[in-house]
């Protein structure tokens, strides 16, 4: 190892998605989890546009005051840490596409899309704890879905992936059927948009590739 190498800082993933830890797995970082559990409803008195992006930054916060009530000999290996938070919203004409809460509205959702285009907006916030700055950035994706009929919309819904998808629908499994084309990123639709999320790491000096 090159002498002049830097530690890199610590990451910390504020997210209990299996998709997330899944992608930031696959980049081969090394990272901790710390579930940010808050109630997501308070953001809905803002524009769909700006919601993910205000809840993202609000599970980067709830990380940091978990770290802050920790006590000081163990805050330490958090001093440099990076928090890295995501949310992830589905819109169309104006109005927002949750996480269903339960299969009714998952099929509400589903034949809402059908035949029609939405728009996946994800936003990363990546809280540095060393220089205590917020950075953010947001992916906007077009996603259009095929004609579905009740059958299909519901031999989907059987297979369960519903369950705590944005939207109701999962691009990484199955759901990937009920779609007829994509303009931008997958990933993005997915949860974490890979490449906007290197950029962000890049920016606060972490580099993926070394």
């Amino acid at each position: 190892m090159n002498s002049k190498s830097k530690t890199k800082p610590k990451l910390i993933l504020a997210s209990g998605s299996a998709y997330r830890k899944q992608v930031l797995e696959s980049m081969n970082l090394d990272f901790e989890t710390i579930v940010s559990k808050i109630d997501e409803s308070f953001a809905d008195k803002y524009a769909c546009e700006e919601r993910p992006e205000i809840i993202a930054k609000a599970k980067a916060e709830a990380v940091r005051a978990k770290i802050a009530q920790m006590p000081p000999q163990e805050q330490k290996q958090y001093k440099d840490a990076l928090i890295i938070a995501a949310d992830t919203l589905l819109m169309m004409n104006g109005k927002s596409y949750g996480k269903p809460h339960d299969r009714s509205e998952a099929f509400q959702f589903l034949e809402a899309f059908s035949g029609n285009t939405h728009f996946a907006i994800t936003s990363i916030v990546v809280f540095n704890m060393q220089t205590e700055a917020y950075h953010s950035v947001k992916n906007r994706t077009a996603v259009s879905f095929k004609k579905l009929e009740a059958q299909e919309i519901n031999a989907y819904l059987d297979k369960g992936e519903w369950q705590g998808a944005a939207g109701g629908y999962r691009i990484q499994g199955l759901g990937e059927c009920l779609i007829k084309s994509i303009e931008g990123s997958t990933s993005c639709v997915a949860g974490l948009p890979i490449s906007d999320f290197y950029d962000i790491l890049r920016a606060q000096n972490y580099s993926v590739l070394e």
